[in-house]
């Protein structure tokens, strides 16, 4: 999608890392992917926001998430 494009090129004119998540996985699996990503932000469409809510609060490392 566009906002796909314009998020991906906008993290990188920010030089961070772009580390996209499979959100097919659920639960223990997509929990430790974000974790080992070590990502700070989680940018993700609302209709993923069931899928991320209880996830977000166990990992101490994201500093803010958008949805």
């Amino acid at each position: 999608t566009k906002e796909f494009i314009r998020i991906f090129l906008a993290v990188h004119f920010l030089g961070a890392i772009f580390a996209p998540i499979n959100t097919g996985l659920k639960g223990e699996v997509l929990f430790h992917q974000l974790r080992i990503s070590n990502a700070k932000y989680l940018i993700t469409e609302k209709c993923n926001f069931d899928l991320f809510r209880s996830i977000v609060k166990k990992i101490s490392q994201l500093e803010n998430h958008i949805f």
